[in-house]
């Protein structure tokens, strides 16, 4: 199995069961033995948050070669402001927000 859908797979199996409703957007980039996966959330990210996402991590740097690298950031970018999407980078999760409610002004 070509490595890219390997490495691909790893991080939707890692991400099971770790999403929470606080989560807009998962992307990560492969690309060059190196793993970069960014967790965009809604709101403040607490120490629990950034301990499931310390375990996804963990998960993903189990299943790859050594030479592999993996970096995972967790990142505030409150709704209703858009997800900054980087070429390159796939979606392993995005919250459905179509129904959710703006903010009144």
């Amino acid at each position: 199995m070509d490595e890219q859908i390997s490495v691909r797979l790893s991080i939707c199996r890692a991400l099971l069961g770790e999403i929470n409703p606080k989560i807009r957007a998962v992307t990560p980039r492969v690309s060059q033995k190196r793993a970069e996966i960014k967790v965009f959330y809604d709101g403040q990210i607490s120490e629990e948050d950034l301990e499931d996402m310390s375990d996804v991590e963990a998960s993903v740097i189990a299943d790859l070669h050594e030479d592999w690298s993996v970096d995972l950031k967790c990142v505030q970018v409150d709704f209703p402001e858009s997800i900054p999407y980087v070429d390159g980078e796939w979606v392993a999760h995005a919250r459905s927000e179509s129904r959710m409610s703006l903010p009144r002004t």
